[in-house]
Formats: structure tokens, sequence, C-alpha cells
């Protein structure tokens, strides 16, 4: 039955339920796509349906439909399926399993209508199918490459035999010949969705699409898939610096959904044995850097003899962020660290990343890859522009492997050159399984941005999963793999200063460090994991650590939950050459701890900030009696020579009175130049406090942070603006406060930053307001 304009028409069934039963009136048939636009004469509202939508069309055997509400199973909407009986209840075969669905259920589908990515499935029949050609074979013809009976493209086949003993119990199963392949390799076949591995002769991958011809899309070099790149993406400008082709999180998400509706019609083309998807169907489930170059990035680039990016940009865009990476990780995981990544850091959309595979030309790798040396190829040039952008390192792990990018020689490269040369900060990304599905986690090398506290970087990076970090812990360069053995050569040559075509050595002292170092890194990383779960040991982290002799710099935060003993097996692992040293301490640190860490800080240090009862999770109780005076005179009594800047923050604590602070005027050495002291709500420090570190200070001095907010220091005391009023402070017998008129004198008062100048009796600092 058919409609026409101004026709009554009963609504039966619609994108919201409310709208069941309505009538509406036929204003417009669009003959191009098969649909009717009908207004709904109650709500005046104006839609648009397909004609199975309308009570009087109903679906006709052999008709494929998408499956929109099904009556007794609710996981399938969406889903492709075949009318195989004529009767009130409609009967629709999915995944072998036959569900009755209503007609106002079924949307008629389209032949010429593109396939929905994962959420539509292309069946087999199952059953009446009299009037099809059948053809059965044996495993002994299936064994045979000349015979097959005439077979072709097309055909539809029952499997009464298979020659592999994983498909037993799926005989008389059909299966439709879509190519034929000459040689006598194993296939993949997806049967009833499930997947078996037989001989290709006769029997290679069950049909894509119903209104597709079985061998249309046999290469990515197909004219309609290159017509369907062509419509999305067009060459734009040649960028000459490979270096400045960049991409933003943006085009990598407009990208992704492209992938998903299209890649149901690409397939794995690697060779069996090189893949565990070959000859199997593309989902992003599990699609791949190497079969998006395969079916996107090269097809797309070809024609211009271009890198992926320039097809998205004409201006150079110079990357703030390098990405060292596997190709084998599902690129949805991929996209959701970066995505991840962004968020976590606050990064403005136009922010872009370096990756190699959009970078780099695909179609002529040997041009963009001539030079030899490692270290001017484009990997190494993007990190240095990374660099000067004030960017950094961002490393994609993956759960499979688990952590591939710690045995590849590029990705190894990369990490090593970082340590050794360009010190940028580093960050770790990697999706984590779970019941709904992946979710993204991040380690930051410090915190993620200016307001992000300490306690929300403990809490966030606590669910990083410390298996995917171990592999790290085990690094050696000599041993990673390389998809050409010319890369995996010069690298490593060039590691170790040889000549880039000489034979690599098997063991080098360089190699040795870059190993030493690169698993200190991860030590460090793997650390808060470990030490909450009590493995730190059982890793052999703190050994790790201290072998990295060469290391200058260690920061790090503990949890609220680690104990005395783990901050004692961190400050007995301190390598012996530190400049630099940050520790954040637990809440629950005793002064006999804090005054083990001060008897082992190394003279070498340059750089020392302690901070006590400064996270989020530490209360006021918990945290007040983490150190006393006997503890800062222990730190006192350190002997730094080198110590240039000094931060001590302590929040809350009860034990810590004048005595301890007036001593710590013995760490100044001349070479002070920056002193930062938070004293909050140190209760029994007074002026004497402030007079003593004024008195003390050294010439050297050019930057200076005093918090006295809630401690017992007078407010005129904190209040004095150059260091020669602030050294008068102790001898003022009174304060003045009281002779100032009351609208002058405040409840509170702010913490000050004086930034005095050279000479001492000038010296002058402008206050910091209130945080």
């Amino acid at each position: 039955m058919d409609f026409k304009v101004g026709d009554e028409v009963e609504v039966h069934s619609l994108t919201s339920g409310k709208y069941n039963g309505m009538h509406g009136e036929v204003i417009r048939r669009n003959f191009e796509f098969g649909r009717w636009q009908v207004i709904l004469k109650k709500c005046k509202v104006l839609k648009e349906f397909r004609e199975a939508n309308l009570r009087h069309i109903l679906p006709r055997v052999g008709d494929y439909v998408r499956i929109m509400t099904p009556t007794n199973y609710s996981g399938l909407n969406g889903k492709l399926g075949k009318v195989i009986e004529g009767c009130p209840g409609y009967h629709v075969m999915v995944s072998n399993k036959v569900l009755v669905l209503k007609a106002q259920n079924l949307r008629k589908q389209n032949a010429n209508e593109p396939r929905l990515g994962d959420d539509a499935w292309s069946l087999l029949q199952l059953e009446n199918l009299g009037d099809l050609q059948m053809y059965s074979l044996s495993q002994s013809e299936l064994a045979d490459s000349s015979g097959g009976g005439g077979l072709e493209v097309g055909c539809q086949v029952q499997i009464s035999g298979l020659t592999s003993p994983t498909g037993q119990g799926f005989n008389g199963l059909v299966g439709t010949i879509i190519r034929r392949i000459p040689d006598q390799l194993w296939r993949t076949i997806d049967i009833a969705g499930q997947t078996h591995i037989i001989k290709t002769e006769h029997l290679c991958r069950q049909a894509l699409d119903s209104g597709v011809s079985a061998d249309s899309l046999c290469s990515p070099e197909d004219k309609r898939h290159v017509s369907a790149i062509e419509a999305e993406y067009y060459f734009m400008d040649y960028l000459e610096s490979v270096e400045n082709r960049s991409i933003t999180l943006s085009e990598l998400e407009h990208m992704q959904r492209f992938v998903a509706v299209h890649c149901c019609k690409w397939f794995d083309r690697a060779e069996f044995g090189t893949s565990k998807t070959a000859g199997q169907s593309l989902s992003m489930s599990f699609l791949n850097l190497y079969h998006l170059t395969d079916w996107l990035i090269r097809p797309a680039t070809k024609t211009d003899r271009c890198a992926f990016v320039e097809l998205l940009t004409k201006l150079p865009r110079p990357p703030t962020w390098m990405i060292t990476h596997w190709w084998g990780e599902p690129v949805s995981d991929f996209i959701a660290c970066i995505d991840c990544h962004a968020k976590e850091r606050c990064l403005q959309d136009d922010i872009s990343y370096w990756i190699c595979a959009y970078s780099i030309g695909q179609n002529y790798l040997a041009l963009e890859l001539s030079h030899p040396d490692p270290r001017r190829s484009p990997f190494y040039m993007a990190m240095c522009v990374a660099k000067e952008q004030g960017g950094g390192l961002l490393l994609v792990l993956d759960e499979s492997g688990p952590a591939t990018p710690f045995a590849r020689i590029w990705c190894c490269f990369e990490l090593a050159t970082n340590i050794e040369h360009l010190n940028m900060k580093m960050d770790v990304a990697c999706v984590v399984a779970g019941k709904e599905g992946g979710v993204a986690r991040l380690l930051t090398e410090g915190l993620a941005t200016c307001d992000e506290v300490l306690g929300e970087k403990i809490k966030r990076e606590r669910k990083f999963p410390l298996r995917v970090l171990r592999p790290g812990l085990e690094t050696q360069v000599e041993t990673a793999m390389a998809s050409l053995t010319e890369d995996k050569k010069r690298i490593v040559n060039c590691l170790v200063g040889n000549e880039l075509n000489a034979d690599p050595p098997q063991s080098h002292s360089k190699l040795e460090k870059m190993n030493t170092r690169l698993r200190a890194t991860f030590a460090l990383a793997a650390w808060p994991q470990a030490d909450t779960r009590g493995e730190v040991q059982h890793y052999g982290l703190p050994e790790l650590l201290k072998a990295d002799t060469w290391r200058e710099s260690v920061v790090f935060e503990f949890d609220d939950r680690s104990q005395n003993i783990s901050v004692e097996t961190l400050a007995s692992s301190l390598p012996p050459k530190l400049r630099i040293l940050h520790v954040s301490f637990p809440a629950n640190l005793s002064p006999a701890s804090f005054v083990f860490v001060t008897k082992r800080l190394p003279e070498s240090l340059r750089e020392l900030q302690l901070n006590v009862g400064t996270t989020a999770y530490q209360t006021y109780g918990a945290s007040a009696r983490c150190v006393d005076d006997l503890a800062l005179q222990a730190l006192a009594g350190c002997d730094l020579p080198n110590l240039e800047n000094f931060q001590l923050q302590l929040i809350s604590q009860k034990l810590v009175t004048d005595v301890g602070i007036c001593a710590l005027v013995r760490l100044f050495t001349p070479n002070l130049s920056a002193l930062t002291t938070r004293l909050n709500k140190c209760k029994q420090i007074s002026d004497a406090s402030v007079a003593a570190l004024a008195e003390g200070l050294p010439h050297s001095i050019k930057t200076l942070f005093l918090d006295f907010s809630g401690t017992g220091v007078r407010k005129w005391a904190a209040r004095q603006r150059d260091l020669k009023s602030l050294r008068l402070v102790a001898q003022q017998p009174g304060s003045p406060d009281s002779k100032r008129p009351a609208s002058s004198a405040s409840s509170d008062y702010s913490p000050h930053a004086w930034q005095p100048g050279s000479p001492d009796s000038k010296r002058t600092a402008s206050s910091a307001s209130s945080p």
C-alpha cells in the first residue's frame, strides 16, 4: 500500500513513546531517500520518518531491515536482520538467533544506505534456502586447491567438513565466497558470528554487506573506497618542515568518527601469522594504526604524495607535545589517552601533538627518513620543537603487551634522548580495561595544572595500573625490536657514539647507562602505587633508583597512607649526585623519620623543598606532630654547601617553636639566593623567628617569601616592607598596632614576598596578595 500527499496516517512507533497512535498528515515524500515527512496535528512538530514507521507499510520476506525496537531483546537496536518468514509476527535472524519482532518495529534497509560501523551486522540466512544454489564441500575438497566444482565469487556454500580441528561442531553451516586467493594461505572466516580457520581457496570471508558486491572491497584502492575518502579529506598545502606537522585532538576525533562509519567494510590484510586478526573484518574495538595507515592514511595521501596533516592545515603547526607509542594499540584507546591528557592538563583546543603516522608521508617514507642519523630524524627534530614550545613527551602505553613501547627501538631512543639531552617533562597515559569499557589514566610529571593541588594528583594517579609500568623496570635498549633492521643498527650506534653503519655492539657502557636511567625513571613513576600495595621492595625499586648515579633530580609526593618506613626507604635510595630534591611527606610522618631523611641528604643539593602537612587529605589532627624542634635542628646541621634554593612548608605543626626556626639560619649558605618558608598555623612561632630569619639572611638573597599567617607573629612584624625594618622586629618591646587607627588594623594578614635588590640597606620588596 502506498501513500499520497495529504493522506491521513496513524503514526504507530516514533522516537518518543508519547506520540504512538497519534494521527498525522503526509505532507511530502523525498523519493531520493525513500522518506516521508509527517506532521503531527496535535503537537505541530515536524519530523522525518522512514516509510516503515507508517503503520500501513509492512516489510516483505527477503527485505533487509534494521531492528529499531525488538519486543523481546533490548540489546540489538540498530542491528541488521533479514525477514525470512511472512507471518503476523515477523521473524528476523540475528547472530544465529531467531527473534520475533512486530512489523512496525522493523525499518526497511535501503540497499545504498551505508552501514553503521559496529552497530550493523551482515548476517547469514540459515533457513528457507531452498531456492539458493547450494554446494556441499567435504573436508577433502577444502584441502584440494584445484577443486571446488566451479565455485565462483558470491556462491553460497555449506560447510560439511573443516580442515582445522577448531572447526569441530560447525559442519552444515553456510558461508559465502567473496574472493578467490591463488595461494593456499590460511585465513579466517566469520561463520554465524564465530571465527574459524579454513582454507581460503573456497571459503574466504563472510559477505561484508548485503548491498555491496562480494569482491568490491578487496583492497584500499577500490574506487568507491577512495571516493569516500576524497569526499572527506582534500589536499591543503605542503609543509616543508616535517617537525611542524602536528595534529590537534579535535582533528583526531573527527577522523575517528569517519573511521567508525566505514571500517566495517575494511578487513585486516596482513598475512596470517603476522597479525592475530588477519583476514577479519575490522572494528573500532581492535582497529590499530597499521590498519588505519593501510586503509585511510596511504589512500588519502597517495595522489598528492603528502602527509596526512597536509590534508588538515595550510600553515606550519609546531607541536607542543611529542607522542611516543606503539602502532599496534587500538586507535580508539590511543585517542582516549590524548583526550585524557588534554583534559587533565587543561590544554587549549589549538594545542597540537606530533604523531609520526600523521606527520610523516607514509607513501614516501624513504624520502622523509632519508638522513641516516637518528638525531637528525623527524622524531628528534619534533622533540626539540616541543621543548622550545614549553611542552613535553607523552608516552602512551598499551595493556596488551603490556607496555610494548619499552620493547620498540624508536620508542627507547625517544625516551633515552629525552632523559639524556632534552630533559622535557614526561607524562604517561594508558587505557585500563573495565566492566564498562576502557578508561584512560594519566601520570604527570609534576602537577597537571597550576590549579591542581597535591592531594588531587595523588588521588588521580592512584588508579594508574602498576602492571603496565613494570616492563619499564626491565628496559634493555639493545634488545628492543625494530620494523627495519637498519633502523636498529643506526639507533644503537648513535646512542653509543659509533659509526652509524657499523655492526651494533651487543653490550656497551653507554647502553647500560641508558638502561639504568630509564629503569630509575619508571621506578619513580611506579613507586606510589607499589608503596600503597607494600610492593616497593618486591619490585626492587630502591635498588633501581639508587643505581642511577647520574640522576640530578628527584620529585616525590607520598600518599597519606604511606608509612614512615616508606619515607626512610626513599631516603636511603637517593642517588649521591642529586642537585634537586622535592619531597612532600605523608600526614603520619614522625619526627624521627624526618631526622632520618635529613641525615641522608646528598651534599651536592642545590635546591631543596620539604613539604609537611600540605595535601588535601591531611587533617589538622593527623599532621600536627610530624616535625618538632629537634627535627629542624637536625635539618640545620646538614652539610649542604651548594644550596641555592631552600623551600620549607610546615603547616599546623604544634611542636615547632622559635627554637627550631631560629636554628634553620645555620642552613643558610653564602650561595643561597631564594628562600621560601610557609609556617601557616604554627602557633608557637613569634616575632623572634622573624627576627632570626631576617638577621641570618645572606647578602646573596634575591627572592624571599615568608608566610606567618595563623602564627604568633605580630601583624606589625609581618607587615614590614624592607629587610632593615624586619631585622628591628625583635628589638621592639611592644607592638605599635594599638597606636594605629582602628581602620588600619585587620584581623588577618597576607603572606609577603620580598624581592630585594643588592645593597642590603636599600633592599625593598612588594607584598604578595593573599592566596
